[in-house]
């Protein structure tokens, strides 16, 4: 009786270091997989703030765009038309 049950506590004993070991492994399989997520998180948050600082770039340089198209219609609103000779001159001159 002593025996048998010296054997089967040993055999739960093998068991239990079995599943020690396997959770031992699970666990550096998740935190490798975590890592990597975590890095794939980090790659698109790097790129997000990338787009974003575009989106800004792209934003100012649509509002200078426009600043100088209204600049540029003012001037040719209050310009003066060129004469026919003047945009003659100005037609044939080879620069």
């Amino acid at each position: 009786m002593r025996s048998q049950f010296d054997s089967e506590k040993a055999q739960h004993q093998i068991k239990l270091k079995e599943m020690e070991i396997e959770v031992v492994s699970q666990q550096k399989d998740l935190q490798t997989q975590q890592e990597l997520f975590q890095a794939k998180v980090d790659e698109i948050n790097a790129r997000k703030a990338d787009i974003e600082i575009k989106e800004a770039e792209i934003t100012t340089l649509r509002e200078n765009h426009d600043k100088q198209m209204k600049i540029v219609q003012k001037k040719k609103k209050n310009s003066t038309p060129p004469t026919k000779s003047a945009s003659k001159r100005w037609k044939l001159s080879p620069n």
